[in-house]
């Protein structure tokens, strides 16, 4: 399970955080976990759903 995500300071790099607190970017962590952060960590903040 993914434990977050940030951007670098470019604002167009994304970092995944894996639960050992790894950063890596996306494609790397579907390489090292076998599955896509972003539909997860999506519906962990909204992913601006609404009621």
């Amino acid at each position: 399970m993914p434990t977050g995500e940030r951007l670098l300071a470019d604002q167009a790099t994304k970092l995944h955080v894996d639960e050992s607190m790894q950063e890596m970017k996306r494609e790397d962590y579907i390489k090292r976990h076998g599955f896509d952060t972003e539909p997860v960590m999506q519906q962990s903040t909204g992913g601006g759903r609404t009621r």
